[in-house]
């Protein structure tokens, strides 16, 4: 396989192209054949995406600017997912 070898995202606050690195590392990892198994902890700390925090909206009570928050975080994680599973 003839891969650019990742380099990791400093900024915390950059959770989105983060996850994006992060996904590509799982992409090449299960094309390699390195493994059959993954687990991903999506993080809590919403860094670029303007958000409240994951935890504190995932506790909405069914306020609308929480749950139009929490609708931008998982569609984003949802798209990110997609697009890497496209590859």
């Amino acid at each position: 396989m003839d891969a650019d070898q990742p380099v990791d995202i400093g900024d915390n606050n950059a959770v989105v192209d983060r996850m994006k690195l992060l996904l590509e590392v799982v992409r090449l990892a299960f094309e390699t054949d390195s493994t059959r198994y993954v687990t991903l902890h999506l993080t809590g700390n919403a860094g670029a995406i303007p958000i409240d925090g994951y935890h504190s909206l995932s506790q909405h009570s069914r306020d609308e600017d929480k749950l139009d928050q929490l609708t931008l975080v998982e569609s984003t994680w949802s798209n990110l997912g997609a697009a890497s599973s496209e590859k």
